[in-house]
């Protein structure tokens, strides 16, 4: 009985001393984050959005799967840059078959606008852990200017994957209407109300953009083959030629034209007799001619 409650007082000094030292690690005062570079931990990263449903519940549903950058001033944090995308197709919902009617056309129409975007393009700090931080939210084609209240929870090494990742905790209320999703307003409210749960991961170097010119070698392998240009030429295609010589009448066959045989000298072409001329009309002479002296 010793032996089992001691192994018991060990076993419950392990569990509630495990989340203790993780908890150690993570700072929860925003002036000590370390700034830099970070992209979106998308298996924790959230967003939540709930109606009020015909005035008889607050109904919830679900978008996950975000991807995006917080480029992070832990000093001046009006210098930051947020940019996020969220694919519309991730939502969910308790029901398969609401889950379903949301991606149709009366609603996020995710087959014409796969993801909402937010870029941010104001950082108003106010408070030692929370911002306001204004951006254009665009949803179906349409962009609004929005306003997120967040909060930072905290940063440090996370203890599985050993990256330095930062939270925050982020709300806002919007019209659904503005953005071209009227179904069953007012009867499903028209006002939405988003919460964020955002979880960032530092990057030891932020993503180059390829510079518009490099080395040749690169400029050679990224220009695309051209053909070269056909050469041109006046005889017609095969089919075509064909077309054209069925419409064309036959033209009678004329005898080939037999040349005299050249003499160079005057004179001699002079004295030829004419019947040796109609002969050589007639054909090449069997006979050799008489060498002529001037």
């Amino acid at each position: 009985m010793k032996m089992n409650a001691r192994i018991a007082a060990l076993a419950t000094i392990f569990v509630f001393s495990a989340p203790v030292a993780a908890s150690a690690q993570v700072v929860t005062d925003a002036v000590q984050v370390q700034s830099g570079h970070y992209v979106i931990e998308p298996m924790h990263t959230q967003v939540s959005f709930s109606v009020l449903h015909f005035g008889f519940s607050v109904y919830e549903g679900l978008l996950s799967g975000a991807s995006g950058f917080l480029d992070l001033d832990a000093a001046k944090p009006k210098a930051s840059s947020l940019s996020v995308s969220i694919p519309l197709d991730s939502v969910q919902t308790t029901s398969a078959k609401l889950t379903e009617e949301l991606k149709g056309s009366e609603w996020f129409a995710t087959a014409q606008y796969p993801a909402a975007t937010f870029m941010a393009t104001d950082i108003k700090q106010t408070g030692r852990d929370s911002a306001l931080v204004t951006g254009d939210l665009t949803l179906r084609g349409v962009t609004k200017p929005e306003t997120l209240r967040v909060h930072f929870i905290g940063a440090g090494v996370n203890m599985l994957d050993k990256k330095y990742t930062v939270g925050f905790d982020a709300s806002t209320t919007i019209k659904r209407s503005d953005f071209g999703v009227k179904m069953f307003v007012p009867y499903v409210s028209d006002e939405v109300e988003l919460r964020i749960a955002g979880v960032f991961e530092k990057q030891d170097v932020a993503p180059q953009v390829p510079a518009a010119t490099s080395t040749p070698d690169a400029q050679k392998t990224a220009t695309p083959a051209v053909a070269p240009a056909p050469t041109q030429t006046n005889e017609l295609p095969k089919d075509a030629k064909a077309s054209v010589e069925g419409e064309a009448k036959p033209e009678p066959s004329v005898p080939a034209k037999v040349e005299t045989p050249k003499v160079t000298d005057e004179k001699a072409a002079q004295s030829v007799p004419e019947h040796d001329k109609a002969a050589s009309m007639q054909g090449p002479a069997t006979t050799t001619e008489p060498s002529i002296k001037k």
